[in-house]
């Protein structure tokens, strides 16, 4: 079985990238170039206005990083726990693109063949490249859908009272916004060392093993499905830091 991995060159998508490479040997991997921040905060402001982004940016540059520093070795601990390893894969499998939207991503994956493309990290997949691929594509989502579609799908489900919607999602890719057809979904137990920075290691802990029982199904065509926990849907953002305060507090 060929398996392809879409993603960027950060820690979580090579731990999607080397947890599959482990067990379907020869997966090949390809690396859009990340947004530029211009970009991103550009998007935001179009979509949320200029008070929320810049309550999101107070977040990024003030409380995010405070969480990664005092939770690095949670995350240790975690990846050791799932044997996650966060290193560079092999280079000879490995392919740089400017997008994964690109012209040349749709070429180079139509020369790489793969039975399925898992998503790891890409930014949205637009309509011109799901219809010009020929194999499944999936992706392993950090919140359970469709209820936490979206970024950040543990911190929100816990900040709103729901750690019975705590979770991962494995799910086909369609046009929208983690809308595709749920094929699995578990939850995660955060303990009180856990925090916004250590979720998403626990998510995907948790994830891979799903995933990666299920692809030699999708890649040979079998029916899949799997009824959500919950059937509401709702678009997640990251947090402002007026918000995550407030929680705090709470």
């Amino acid at each position: 079985m060929k398996v392809t991995v879409l993603g960027t060159r950060s820690e979580a998508s090579f731990a999607v990238c080397n947890y599959l490479d482990e067990r379907f040997p020869g997966c090949t991997f390809v690396f859009e170039q990340p947004v530029s921040a211009q970009q991103l905060i550009k998007g935001r402001i179009k979509n949320l206005g200029v008070c929320h982004v810049a309550g999101q940016l107070a977040f990024q540059v003030l409380v995010s990083p405070l969480l990664r520093k005092t939770s690095a070795s949670r995350v240790a601990e975690i990846q050791r726990q799932y044997g996650i390893s966060t290193s560079a894969p092999n280079k000879a499998g490995s392919y740089d693109v400017s997008s994964v939207n690109a012209p040349e991503t749709v070429e180079l994956l139509n020369r790489l063949g793969p039975d399925v493309i898992v998503l790891a990290g890409s930014r949205i997949v637009g309509k011109k490249l799901l219809a010009s691929v020929r194999c499944p594509v999936v992706n392993i989502h950090a919140g359970i859908t469709p209820l936490y579609r979206g970024v950040h799908g543990a911190y929100w489900a816990l900040a709103e009272g729901h750690p019975n919607l705590c979770g991962v999602t494995v799910h086909r890719v369609d046009a929208g916004i983690d809308t595709g057809a749920v094929l699995a979904q578990t939850l995660i137990n955060p303990t009180k060392e856990d925090n916004f920075a250590s979720y998403p290691w626990l998510q995907l802990g948790e994830g891979l093993p799903l995933l990666a029982a299920l692809l030699p199904r999708i890649a040979a065509g079998k029916n899949v499905s799997f009824v959500p926990l919950t059937s509401d849907s709702r678009l997640r953002h990251h947090p402002t830091i007026w918000e995550y305060l407030l929680r705090r507090v709470r």
